[in-house]
């Protein structure tokens, strides 16, 4: 089957059933939350970790 007759073949699906196409929405919505919240949390860690660590240098070199 070609790629094109398969794609259309899995959005008829979808949009033949009410459900699914909530189901699809908030799985699609929920992937998307967890990835921007995991790229947050480890972005604030990395940043919080390198704070850290420069007072720790700031402290040591006694610099500003």
């Amino acid at each position: 089957m070609h790629r094109s007759s398969k794609i259309y073949k899995d959005t008829a699906n979808i949009v033949a059933n009410p459900r699914e196409v909530e189901a699809n929405l908030l799985y699609r919505f929920a992937s998307r939350l967890r990835a921007s919240v995991t790229h947050a949390s480890v972005r604030a860690l990395f940043f919080g970790v390198i704070h850290q660590a420069l007072r720790i240098w700031k402290a040591w070199t006694n610099v500003g």
